[in-house]
């Protein structure tokens, strides 16, 4: 709905005849190249998507008598994408974990203790930033092995809860039992603000891991997502 109401404020369109599918190509064309916070390929798809599906429900619904964006296609993400991730080696979120660990310094407001954890719960659920940042001690079901994201916070917009690994459930008790069980465990808008890349840039390079390696690849905050992803897939899930 927010991507149908930009474009349709931006094309100050008032009837469906002004949501014209050249319009809407060249409007999203000119926010990928605008010098002040560019769009991706990828994203400039996600308004298409959602465009579409808005007079594709009108066309359906009976309420045209055809689709006005049914030309309106796709562009292909593989040549536009920014940012490609990859996964940490199992040697790397080591060193990174180890070094966070004794940085000494807070960054974005996280202690070193903090955001070792936000890493170690990023690589182990899979969970985005804004996911992470809502979690309190009463999102941990330890008993059972669980955490669970309100779904205001999942993108998904429904709770969601995962499983934990076993391994991470004794040294987790023995920090969450310091917190307040409403307490925010990262708080601050580091992930309001989209501060969880720099934040953790500035860990790599004290692990001395490469933000970016030779490929062009780049191992950003979402890399911990990404990471999670690969070692299931590599562990036969």
């Amino acid at each position: 709905i927010s991507r149908i109401n930009s474009l349709v404020e931006t094309l100050k369109a008032r009837t469906i005849q002004d949501i014209d599918p050249n319009l809407i190509a060249n409007t999203l064309s000119s926010w990928r190249s605008r010098k002040t916070k560019p769009i991706s390929v990828i994203t400039s798809n996600k308004y298409v998507v959602s465009i579409k599906s808005f007079t594709r429900w009108l066309w359906s619904s009976g309420n045209l008598p055809e689709d006005p964006l049914r030309g309106l296609k796709k562009l292909n993400d593989r040549v536009g994408r920014r940012h490609v991730r990859r996964a940490l080696t199992h040697e790397e979120l080591q060193a990174l974990l180890s070094a966070t660990a004794q940085s000494g310094k807070r960054i974005r407001g996280l202690s070193p203790v903090q955001r070792t954890w936000l890493y170690t719960l990023a690589v182990y659920t899979g969970l985005r930033a804004s996911e992470l940042a809502s979690l309190t001690r009463g999102s941990f079901d330890l008993s059972a092995g669980t955490v669970r994201v309100n779904a205001s916070y999942s993108k998904h917009r429904r709770d969601d809860t995962l499983p934990l690994h076993r391994e991470l459930l004794g040294a987790l008790s023995s920090w969450l039992k310091a917190m307040k069980t409403n307490e925010r465990l990262f708080p601050g808008n580091w992930a309001k603000y989209m501060q969880a890349a720099p934040m953790i840039r500035s860990d790599l390079k004290r692990a001395g891991i490469a933000y970016e390696d030779e490929e062009g690849r780049f191992a950003d905050f979402h890399a911990l997502r990404h990471t999670f992803i690969s070692s299931l897939a590599s562990s036969g899930v």
